[in-house]
């Protein structure tokens, strides 16, 4: 299962899904993504990938560029978490409670 969050900026989003990553069980990949960074480099997305073939795997930095326009936000983070259905309800209370908006599941 997707979810998907807005929040006011990075540092708030990384300390979210920090918190969420070591508190919720069933997680399999977050990402946060930087609409905020210059356009020459299109956004950076921050992946944490907390559940692996072998483990906790390290932290991931790629640049990609981004799939809708930047404008059409109006927070500049994003935040998709992957989980488990049964962690959907906790991941979802913990972003709203966190300060995220716009929350949706995505499938």
């Amino acid at each position: 299962m997707d979810i998907q969050a807005e929040f006011e900026n990075v540092d708030i989003a990384d300390i979210v899904c920090t918190n969420i990553k070591n508190n919720v069980p069933g997680i399999q990949r977050i990402s946060i993504t930087d609409r905020g960074f210059p356009t020459p480099y299109g956004s950076s997305v921050r992946t944490i990938l907390s559940q692996g073939v072998n483990g906790v795997q390290p932290y991931v930095t790629e640049i990609k560029q981004p799939s809708v326009p930047v404008n059409s936000y109006s927070g500049s983070a994003l935040v998709n978490i992957k989980c488990d259905p049964q962690s959907a309800g906790a991941v979802k209370r913990r972003l709203i409670s966190r300060g995220g908006h716009s929350v949706k599941e995505l499938s």
